[in-house]
């Protein structure tokens, strides 16, 4: 993974060692989870149990708040100041995304459940064809 930090220099995250889709910076634990859950759940203190923050967008997150060099995450403290602000942006995102998405299979590889995936008109003429 590569992050952008503040000061816009780029940094080349290993995802081994830091496992940033499994940690949970509110209770600080790390949680395996199967490629096909989307969303942050921790099932430890709750963050993320209403599926409004998206697991990429939240390792994005944690990316950019990562020390890129000792590959440590600010204090508890320092985390919580951040995440207020990046907690809205990121349900806004995902509201948006769900209202403005103009294919259902968009929205289903974006993670958001209750649809079905579409084939496009062009691609399912051709399949009747064959």
């Amino acid at each position: 993974m590569v992050a952008r930090t503040r000061t816009a220099q780029l940094h080349e995250i290993p995802t081994g060692p830091t496992k940033l889709s499994q940690y949970c910076h509110r209770c600080e634990l790390y949680t395996r989870k199967p490629l096909a859950q989307r969303f942050h759940d921790c099932p430890h203190c709750g963050l993320g149990s209403d599926r409004s923050i998206q697991r990429d967008l939240y390792a994005a997150w944690l990316a950019s708040v990562l020390d890129p060099i000792r590959l440590t995450f600010p204090s508890r403290g320092q985390l919580d100041i951040h995440w207020q602000s990046m907690e809205a942006c990121l349900t806004a995102a995902l509201e948006e995304t769900r209202q403005h998405a103009s294919a259902q299979g968009f929205l289903r590889r974006f993670g958001i459940p209750g649809v079905r995936a579409c084939r496009p008109a062009v691609l399912s003429a051709q399949h009747k064809s064959r």
